[in-house]
Order: C-alpha cells, then structure tokens, then sequence
C-alpha cells in the first residue's frame, strides 16, 4: 500500500486490541506471518474456517468489479462471527492532494463499507488512521488515534481507509446488514391536474418561496399514485382520481426521483384552497401557457417534458 505511511503490518497492529489473542490468522499476503505471529496470532493455512481473513495489501481496491467476489470468498474463508480486515488506498485523499494522477486503484470509505455490508458483513470499525494527527498539524505516521480517526469527517481524511468487520453468525445476520447497503432514494410524487377548461392546478410553496405542482413525499407503505392523490387534495384543496403516470425525473442533492402523474378533479372547484395552508399559502388554476411562466424553472422543465413526451424519464 504504497501510497499510506502505514504498510499493511501497521495496520494490523492498529487493529491488533480488535483481534482475540491465539486466532488464526489467514491472508493472501505471506509478508504479514511474520506480523501476525508476533502479536500472539496463529498463521492459518488449512482449509477449515479461520477466525480473522485480512484483506490489507491493497488488492481489493484494484480488483474493480472483483472487489465484491474478494469480500464473498474472504467471509467463506473466515468462521461466522469471525473478523475481516481490510484497507485500501483513499480515493477522496488522492483527489485531495493531486496524487492520483498516476491511476492508483483507491476506495472512498464508503465504497469499502459498502463492499463489506452488501456480502452481510457488520461494519465495527471504519476509519482514516492518522488523519486526526494530521489535522492537528502532526505528520500520519506513528500517529493514529483511531478512537479519533473513525470520525464521519476523517474517515476520509487519511491515505488509507480502514475497516474491521464482522462476518454474519447466521443467514438471518446476513439478510439484515445486506438490506442497510441498499441504496434509498428519496421518493416524491407531483400531479399535472387540469380542469374541464384544460387549466393546470398549480400552488405557491410558502418554504420554497416559488409556484410549483401539487405533490410531496410517499409516505412509508404508501403508493407513489396515492401519495399524488393525496398531496393534490391537502395541497390544491382538488380531489382527483390518479391517471397516467406522464413522468420519471431524477435529482441529486439529496438523491431522489420525483414521479408526475395525470389525474382528473372528481369534483368541480372553481376556486383551490389549500388545506395545509402552513406549506402552501395559495393554489389556483392557470393556463398552461401562463402556470409555464409562473412555475419555477425547474419544474416549467418537467412540465414541458410531460407535454411533449409524456411516460419518459429525465435526469435533472
């Protein structure tokens, strides 16, 4: 692990307090017996499960699509309950500091938490040795405080990211920590509602400060078409029936996806009032040429994509 003044030796030694004295100690890296031995540990070559698989030499972070077969094989390999360690040069600090123009395979500490959880591995430790040092204005090496270095703002901070992780006692375990590596997204849902005239129900959002389409978030057991339903009632004072779903759009920041759906009034009202008025101080029909104008850019952008082509999805 050219890149971290702590080699894989180091590392292990940090960890070393995490590790019961007498396991047996299996890694693909023959340099680090010597290590293992002298911190009490047994050198593990049989094929029967060991206690602790190390992963330290880098290898995961050049591996690319592999990476997630390396983690599966070293839970094989390792006892249930058993230990799993593993490194890998930092991706955030070579983008940091410029060094990683020269292609150096690298993680962030996200990617290699992930790659652990996502094979049903329990995440215990994960942390940037040194960077607490070296924020204090002291050099990485010889000063990790990991107590310290697993800080959500330092575990990136360092060289190298570091994890010790648990694998699963049962199929059960394994199920659990999988499903916490799932990617969530953040799920919205907006209605396009025209009245008998073809005017479009839009509303002033008083937090945003902008005339936008009635909508907000699924709730939990909800379906994204009631939610539609329901923001439209609480939000234009319209009650609606759900129609075709006219639009797909993904955002960042936070990471969600918004759905558009058509729907029809049930009922004629001439005049919207919202019912949650602390969240919209106003709702009205417009025509669409003028709600285009009113409505904040961004979503007179989606309004257009749902016009002009409407059930397609879009990155914004």
């Amino acid at each position: 692990m050219t890149t971290s003044p702590f080699g894989s030796a180091a590392l292990l030694e940090l960890v070393h307090d995490l590790i019961p004295s007498g396991s047996r100690v299996r890694s693909e890296d023959e340099g680090l017996r010597a290590a293992v031995e002298a911190l009490g540990q047994t050198w593990h070559t049989t094929e029967d499960a060991a206690d602790v698989v190390l992963l330290l030499d880098g290898s995961l972070a050049g591996a690319g699509v592999h990476a997630s077969g390396m983690v599966d094989r070293a839970a094989r390999q390792c006892r249930p309950g058993g230990l799993i360690v593993a490194a890998a040069p930092s991706a955030v600090y070579l983008r940091l500091t410029g060094r990683g123009q020269d292609a150096t395979p690298a993680l962030s500490a996200d990617d290699l938490d992930h790659l652990l959880r996502e094979r049903g591995v329990e995440v215990e430790l994960l942390a940037g040795p040194g960077a607490a040092a070296h924020v204090g204005g002291r050099p990485y090496a010889g000063r990790a405080d990991l107590a310290l270095d697993r800080s959500a703002g330092l575990r990136d901070a360092g060289p190298v990211v570091l994890a010790v992780g648990r694998t699963p006692p049962s199929e059960t375990d394994r199920s659990r920590v999988f499903y916490t590596s799932i990617a969530t997204k953040i799920v919205s849902a907006s209605t396009m509602c025209l009245d008998d005239a073809g005017r479009l129900l839009i509303v002033f959002d008083s937090f945003k400060g902008c005339w936008t389409l009635p909508g907000g978030l699924v709730d939990r057991a909800e379906s994204p078409q009631d939610a539609a339903v329901r923001e439209t009632l609480e939000e234009g004072g319209v009650p609606v029936e759900p129609g075709d779903l006219l639009g797909v759009f993904a955002h960042d920041h936070p990471d969600r996806i918004n759905l558009i759906y058509g729907v029809t009034p049930t009922e004629a009202v001439p005049s919207p009032e919202p019912l949650h008025t602390h969240e919209i101080a106003e709702a009205r029909w417009a025509p669409v040429a003028e709600a285009l104008q009113l409505l904040a850019p961004y979503m007179a952008r989606k309004v257009r994509r749902c016009l002009d082509d409407p059930g397609s999805t879009a990155v914004l």
